[in-house]
């Protein structure tokens, strides 16, 4: 949350020109991604599990 010229108004998230603001962003997208990633490889071993039972 950042401070703004008119005393009492903060501003957050997509108003502010913060440059870090970009970096967190991509290290959460990528986190996102991630665990995605580790979703769907668990979902496929479960499956290839279930296959090679039969």
């Amino acid at each position: 949350m950042l401070i703004t010229s008119t005393r009492g108004i903060f501003a957050a998230g997509d108003v502010t020109n913060v440059p870090e603001k970009q970096i967190i962003i991509a290290a959460g997208e990528g986190a996102k991604d991630t665990l995605a990633a580790f979703r769907l490889t668990r979902h496929l071993n479960q499956a290839s599990l279930r296959i090679s039972l039969n």
